[in-house]
């Protein structure tokens, strides 16, 4: 009896160009953190940026790699870091449109399901 050794389609390996939105996430994301040091914020401003930034990263590898429900975390923290441009004191131009920005490409990108997914991959196991 043969064993069939070929991956198994309902459950797509990182790497292919299904995890597009997850890679973007995590470059936007690289990019918010970066953003936060790179011209004058408050200080209120540049923590949420750079805290954004960190979280959504990360949420979104776990996400490419684990399970893609993750990346609901990513949609929490984009509508998040819209409302913080206002309700947090003093913010600059630059860092209101940079954050407005980056809110909606991640809003957007959170809510993409790759394609044959089914709405998240199952956890792998040991």
């Amino acid at each position: 009896m043969a064993m069939d050794t070929k991956p198994s389609s309902s459950a797509p390996l990182p790497g292919n160009s299904n995890d597009s939105p997850r890679l973007l996430e995590i470059l936007v994301c690289v990019w918010l953190i970066i953003s936060a040091f790179a011209w004058p914020h408050t200080v209120a401003q540049m923590t949420n940026t750079w805290i954004v930034g960190v979280i959504g990263a990360v949420a979104s590898l776990v996400a490419l790699f684990a399970d893609t429900r993750l990346r609901y975390i990513t949609t929490v923290l984009a509508v998040w870091l819209f409302i913080s441009v206002w309700a947090l004191p003093g913010a600059h131009p630059g860092t209101i449109w940079n954050n407005v920005i980056v809110a909606f490409v991640l809003f957007l990108s959170s809510l993409s399901t790759p394609a044959g997914a089914g709405g998240g991959r199952p956890l792998r196991h040991a």
